[in-house]
């Protein structure tokens, strides 16, 4: 479980993915980019995942994620409210 603060959306932090994000993205950010919280902040539990080829851009949530590759062989993770 993370708890992030309201202030987390304006951070200067990246994100890469979409629903499934690169482990080094930022784990906040992120959840507000999936709607998992909102602008006031909240808890959010991270599931760790096996990595994925490719990291897709998306535009939500006002936060646009970066694409890059992946690798199969690291780590990523999703977001449950």
């Amino acid at each position: 479980m993370v708890e992030c603060p309201d202030s987390c959306v304006n951070e200067d932090v990246i994100t890469y993915g979409y629903l499934t994000y690169a482990a080094d993205s930022s784990i906040c950010l992120s959840a507000f980019h999936a709607g998992t919280i909102d602008s006031d902040g909240g808890d959010v539990m991270v599931k760790i995942k096996l990595g994925i080829p490719e990291y897709q851009a998306e535009n939500m949530n006002g936060v646009h994620s970066r694409s890059r590759a992946g690798n199969i062989e690291g780590l990523s993770f999703s977001l449950v409210k």
